[in-house]
Formats: C-alpha cells, sequence, structure tokens
C-alpha cells in the first residue's frame, strides 16, 4: 500500500520557503507549510492545482513562541504516524532587538531555538518514517563557518546588530545540522544544511523605507525558487547524506569543533529550561 508522504516547512507562505512547498507537493507530498500571514497563505493555495491544494495545509504559528511551537509539535505527533521531512526556512531580521514570549531575542528564538524545539519534539515521528530529512537553510559559507558564539551572549543583550543576530542565528542552526547528524547516526534520518542563493523574499519587511527600496530594485536580479533548498529535499542521491552544507555545486562536510557543538546544545537547552521548555532526547 502506497504511504502518503509528509513534510513541514517554516516560512512556508514566502520566499525560499514556498518555493519548497511548491516542489514537495508537485512530489506528491502532503506539506504543513508554517507561516504567520494568513492572507499569503490563502493566496499560495489559491494557485495550486486541486489536487495539490488538498494536500496543503496551512499552519498558523508565531514562531517566536516556542511553548506553541512545542504544542504544535506534540499535537502533530499524536495526529500522524510517520513525518518524512522537516524544513526549518523561517527566519527574520529585526532593525532592533524584540523580545519573544518567553523572553529571548526574537531573531535567534525564530531562526534557532524553534528549528531546535521542532527537530527534537518531531524526532519520533521522523525515525518512524525510515528514511526522512531535517533540511536547514543557512547562507554564505565562509561567515557562517567563521563564526562562534558567545554562549553568554547568545540573547544578544550586548552588541546587538540588524545582521548579527540573523547570522547568529543561521550560524547557530549549522552547527545544530551537525550535532543532529551525529546524534541520529544510523537512525535513518539525515541532517543538512543549504545555502539557497539571492532568492525574493521578504527578510526586508521590517527595514526601515530606503532599504526596503533597494530591495525592491534588485527583486528583479533574484530568484524565485530555491534550487539547492528543493534538491536537499528531494534528490534521492543525497537520502543518506548527512552532515553536510550545498552551496552552489558544492558539498562541504560541516565539521565544527565538538566541543563547540556540545556547549551550544548544552547553552540551548539551558535557555529552553529557563523558559520551562522541556525536550525528551530518548530518541536518539
Amino acid at each position: 500500500m502506497h504511504r502518503l508522504k509528509k513534510a513541514i516547512v517554516t516560512g512556508g507562505t514566502s520566499g525560499v520557503g514556498r518555493s519548497i512547498v511548491v516542489a514537495l507537493l508537485r512530489a506528491g507530498f502532503e506539506v504543513h507549510f508554517i507561516g504567520t500571514n494568513q492572507e499569503k497563505a490563502i493566496s499560495l493555495l489559491q494557485e495550486l492545482p486541486p489536487e495539490e491544494e488538498k494536500r496543503a495545509k496551512f499552519v498558523q504559528l508565531d514562531l517566536s513562541n516556542l511553548k506553541a511551537v512545542q504544542d504544535f509539535a506534540l499535537s502533530f505527533q499524536k495526529a500522524h504516524t510517520h513525518l518524512d521531512i522537516l524544513a526549518n526556512i523561517a527566519g527574520v531580521v529585526l532593525p532592533k532587538r524584540e523580545i519573544s514570549p518567553e523572553g529571548f531575542e526574537k531573531t535567534f528564538a525564530i531562526g534557532y531555538l524553534s528549528p531546535f524545539v521542532l527537530s527534537n519534539t518531531l524526532l519520533p515521528l521522523l525515525i518512524k518514517a525510515g528514511s526522512a530529512r531535517i533540511v536547514n537553510v543557512a547562507g554564505n559559507s565562509k561567515p557562517i563557518f567563521d563564526l562562534r558564539l558567545n554562549f553568554d551572549n547568545l540573547d544578544f543583550k550586548k552588541d546587538y546588530g540588524l545582521f548579527k543576530a540573523p547570522f547568529a542565528a543561521i550560524h547557530a542552526k549549522t552547527v545544530l545540522t551537525q550535532s543532529l547528524a551525529k546524534r541520529l547516526e544510523n537512525k535513518g534520518v539525515a541532517v543538512n544544511s543549504f545555502h539557497p542563493g539571492l532568492i525574493r523574499s521578504d527578510l526586508t519587511r521590517n527595514f526601515i523605507w530606503p532599504m526596503r527600496v533597494l530591495s525592491w530594485f534588485a527583486s528583479p536580479f533574484m530568484k524565485k525558487s530555491s534550487t539547492l533548498g528543493t534538491k536537499a529535499c528531494l534528490d534521492p542521491a543525497l537520502a543518506s547524506v548527512s552532515g553536510q552544507f550545498l552551496e552552489g555545486g558544492n558539498q562541504i562536510k560541516i565539521d565544527f569543533e565538538e566541543a563547540y557543538c556540545d556547549g551550544l546544545w548544552e547553552a540551548t537547552i539551558n535557555m529552553l529550561q529557563s523558559a520551562k521548555i522541556e525536550l525528551s532526547q530518548e530518541s536518539y
């Protein structure tokens, strides 16, 4: 009997996430796509062929609210028997430091802490799928690989910057890729990161108007969809490849120092515990 493949995509109403949602629907998946903008979700659904629209499920969720994120993941786990793909794509760029419902810096909460919570909470379903994937969006490899986080300032209470915080989030998510790949070795779950390239998105929506205008002028030179994002999710050649960073035509092993990976993992667990969010790690 044919088993319907299932996927969850965060940031699924625009940009990179939207292109992955469309590709997965075309490939026959049931796709649960997460976003905050219901109008954009409806617009996407209306553009789909009827057969694909039936398999598209919009989830309106604020990813900075980590308790709500965990509640969604637990509810999904109760309602489904498996999950084939978790694509952590959502991100945000904020001119000023903002605080999440649990008191964390919002860029870091959306771009890193929510993928951490989703990945860990949904692991039992990913393992049950038999050959599943966690796919994490990243950015240019050099700044991501060169960056090192201050574990005492993950919340950017000091030295917040418009681009510092987003790069910290995608760097941390890339380190998470390596940590999960190691922990899930021989569990049937491949974990990889990818650089999407220049894709039209809503990341500049919170910028001051001159920067939004510049972004608007640049948009015609940007792609509408992420080829590498689709490849990371669907390419059969990557089914058993894990712990890799896809950029252009290159496949780079993610190789941060083990102590650094463990340090970020421990700091993350401590942050979540301070917000009374407990994660079971029995699946490792």
